[in-house]
């Protein structure tokens, strides 16, 4: 195998960690922001049950 080989085979190698790496992290944002807009919304229901609760006590 001649050094051109290898330097290429190391390459590519890199690429595909690149890749991975660039992957696994927009794939992690999109789990935060998914997490967000739950939170979001889980915070809103929270609220308007609360608010019912109210109402219904006086």
């Amino acid at each position: 195998m001649s050094q051109e080989e290898l330097a290429k085979g190391i390459m590519a190698i890199c690429k595909v960690f690149q890749n991975l790496a660039v992957e696994t992290s927009r794939k992690r944002e999109g789990q935060e922001v998914e997490k967000a807009l739950q939170s979001t919304i889980n915070k809103k229901k929270k609220a308007h049950d609360e608010f019912h609760k109210f109402v219904r006590s006086l």
